[in-house]
């Protein structure tokens, strides 16, 4: 039992591996209402808050060694989803009265700039009761090396590798909702978002690894934002269900959840 042990704490040891993968994030923390300041008046209004969600992790390809086996190193192309989560942040900033410029930071995503459109019901600093509803559009891109790797071919020599990936994205949402009191707003956010991307492994002394492809989700959230008394820290709750595919090779459907904490400006 003891050599066993040894023998797989020395494979954990020597095995190294370089991922080229990004995260499509599930929830959203969108409210269906609009900051209600004016950029042109100067009365500026906003919030921002830090955020924790539900997320797909798109994995475009792999380079790994096992170098105790000294076998030679594999790339493995083929793409995977997996469930995951991730932390974030974002920020909302009143250009006029029914319509905000956000910006939204995910972890291993490209932060997103957008506006969101208010055309039914009240702004959030009127705190009015009633129907709300909104549309909001982004797009964000990033380009960023993910490491350098060296791995042995079989003991005679070495190969290095290193990893990229370029991701353009797009997300859209139609956000409704009722607010019930100053302090408790309950909202439905509908979304579509694409995701197309483009993962290289190139090493000098061997062929280029390129991966290109789309990826999409879209679903519905149920989301409630509750105020304290004096309207100035929040939190958001978020539950739903998010559909998410890689090409026509991959798709999955899974439950969503997130929990924000923000102020108010």
């Amino acid at each position: 039992m003891k050599k066993i042990l040894i023998l797989l704490g020395t494979i954990f040891i020597t095995s190294c591996s370089i991922d080229v993968d990004y995260h499509m994030p599930a929830a959203r923390f969108a409210t269906p209402e609009t900051s209600g300041g004016s950029f042109v008046d100067m009365k500026l209004k906003g919030n921002a808050q830090l955020t924790v969600g539900t997320s797909q992790k798109i994995t475009l390809g792999e380079v790994y060694s096992i170098a105790v086996f000294n076998i030679d190193p594999s790339v493995n192309t083929n793409a995977s989803i997996d469930r995951s989560f991730a932390f974030g942040a974002n920020a909302h900033l009143s250009l006029i009265e029914r319509m905000d410029l956000y910006y939204r930071a995910v972890h291993d995503s490209p932060d997103m700039l957008g506006l969101k459109f208010q055309f039914i019901g009240d702004p959030e600093a009127a705190s009015t009761e009633g129907v709300k509803m909104a549309i909001a559009a982004g797009y964000g891109s990033s380009d960023k090396s993910e490491g350098t790797l060296t791995v042995s071919n079989n003991g005679a020599s070495q190969r290095d590798y290193s990893a990229s990936i370029e991701v353009d994205a797009w997300d859209l949402n139609l956000i409704s909702g009722y607010r019930t009191s100053k302090t408790a707003l309950f909202y439905l956010n509908t979304f579509y978002s694409t995701y197309k991307t483009e993962g290289k492994l190139t090493s000098i002394s061997f062929g280029t690894e390129n991966v290109k492809g789309t990826s999409r989700s879209y679903g519905a959230l149920f989301g409630m934002k509750y105020s304290t008394a004096n309207e100035r820290a929040y939190f958001l709750l978020e539950l739903g269900a998010t559909h998410a595919r890689w090409e026509k090779q991959l798709d999955t459907t899974g439950f969503t959840s997130g929990l924000g904490l923000g102020i108010k400006f």
